[in-house]
């Protein structure tokens, strides 16, 4: 009895301070000074000692990977590290265009901004945010983020652009007119960060917590257009997040608005037993600690259980421990297949002990 009330309690302790931290992400994302004066260094590294975006700054400050969340980081980081990927020729016709818009001289930062701007719209749609030398933009919300794609463009030549553009996608999504949405998802989205020349992609989702991860590292658009490895590189970098961005769009689309507390958990709620297909519900995070991705959940029947994601798993080792009564009963392993969806990492699901 004492072990059933320890576990309870401890399961109303880390929903009550989950329930806090994602209040306070909340405040600091309303709060009145722009992005530009939250990434100063002095500014940004004080605040998060306190209400952290989760984006490894520091290295404590690293959350769970967003690929679990959200099939589309999967998806765009699949495509991009497949070198034998078809691109359309256009595609690569675009590539040289901004390749050329990047490496050219401009009066001021303003132009050159507007001039990628203006060109990533050609191929990734709709830009939701833009910040650029003087000119310093709120984020305001248009309230029709589901007719977008979820793309931030983030240029500055003054602070770290990855910092800003996290700060950015907290700020856009701590607002009333998208708390709705916020409500139904983890709100998934792509930030491009550019400084200069050098682009560099990542993915946001809105948990307790931001969490921003970088999906690529920063990448050179300086480079000799004779060389066409490195084109096909660029050219792949881009026309993988096009993709990404589609699917993102039908996601955003076809999105429930009603609100689910599944939105602060992985996306895949179901595994297979025995030939049956078995959905789960997320309960908790069973550790209070945002990089320990397991968590305690419960079958529809009631039972419940540990899932668990991890880059690599030994089954016969579990087996074998189990079966001395060494380890709970293991129902299901992801294949390579379903580790693929989830960059690299395997669902573990076993019995809760």
């Amino acid at each position: 009895m004492y072990h059933v009330w320890s576990s309870y309690i401890s399961c109303l302790l880390i929903a009550f301070f989950s329930f806090i931290e994602y209040r306070d992400t909340i405040r600091c994302g309303l709060e009145a000074n722009s992005p530009s004066v939250k990434a100063r260094p002095e500014k940004f590294f004080k605040d998060q000692q306190t209400n952290p975006i989760l984006n490894g700054r520091p290295l404590e400050n690293t959350g769970p990977p967003i690929a679990l969340f959200n099939n589309t980081f999967s998806l765009f980081l699949n495509d991009f590290h497949n070198e034998n990927l078809e691109i359309t020729s256009d595609f690569l016709i675009w590539t040289e265009e901004l390749i050329l818009a990047a490496a050219d001289s401009y009066d001021n930062e303003e132009e050159r901004n507007e001039k990628i701007r203006v060109i990533l719209m050609e191929k990734l749609g709709a830009i939701l945010l833009i910040e650029s030398g003087k000119i310093k933009q709120k984020c305001k919300s248009d309230g029709i983020f589901t007719t977008t794609s979820g793309l931030f463009f983030v240029h500055s030549s003054k602070n770290d652009p990855t910092i800003q553009g996290a700060i950015y996608y907290r700020d856009y999504w701590s607002q009333q007119n998208v708390e709705q949405i916020r409500n139904c998802c983890c709100a998934p989205s792509f930030i491009i960060a550019m400084v200069g020349a050098w682009f560099c992609i990542l993915g946001g989702v809105f948990l307790s917590r931001v969490v921003v991860q970088p999906l690529t590292d920063l990448i050179s658009l300086t480079i000799n257009l004779q060389d066409f490895d490195e084109v096909r590189r660029i050219a792949r970098l881009f026309y993988s997040l096009s993709r990404a961005l589609q699917q993102l769009s039908l996601f955003y689309q076809n999105l429930k608005l009603t609100p689910s507390d599944q939105r602060f958990f992985p996306y895949i709620r179901q595994f297979q037993f025995k030939g049956e297909d078995i959905n789960f519900t997320y309960i908790n995070e069973i550790f209070d600690d945002h990089t320990r991705t397991i968590w305690k959940a419960k079958k529809e029947n009631g039972q419940i259980i540990v899932v668990k994601f991890t880059p690599k798993y030994n089954i016969e080792a579990h087996n074998i421990c189990s079966s001395i009564g060494r380890a709970p009963d293991l129902f299901y392993c992801s294949d390579d297949n379903e580790a693929k969806t989830l960059w690299g990492f395997k669902m573990v699901i076993m019995e809760y002990i």
